[in-house]
């Protein structure tokens, strides 16, 4: 499948004072909006051109070393989300944001 355009919905980034809380969350993604030439969505699965979500694979590289994200604890254990928001279906990816205390 190739598709023309690819449409970064959102950015949201989320965090909490260091003085407030002994720990710091940080949740950061974007959101993913994938249409073809002609506007049909790439990410419907009635499309019969649709991406197969079970192909996407979220890599993060760390400390040089790429490693596929996949925790099955987490609400998205492959890194992302679909969500089905308005005209469009969208396709949440979590960014990793890895910050210790120091770094603050």
């Amino acid at each position: 499948n190739t598709f023309d355009s690819l449409y970064i919905d959102d950015l949201f980034i989320f965090f909490c004072e260091k003085s407030s809380f002994e720990e710091v969350f940080i949740d950061v993604h974007i959101d993913f909006l994938i249409k073809d030439i002609e506007g049909n969505d790439l990410l419907n699965s009635n499309n019969p051109n649709a991406i197969n979500l079970n192909n996407i694979k979220i890599i993060y590289e760390i400390n040089g070393e790429q490693i596929v994200f996949n925790d099955e604890l987490m609400d998205a254990p492959k890194g992302f989300l679909f969500i089905e928001e308005g005209e469009f279906y969208r396709l949440r990816v979590f960014l990793n944001i890895d910050v210790n205390s120091e770094n603050l």
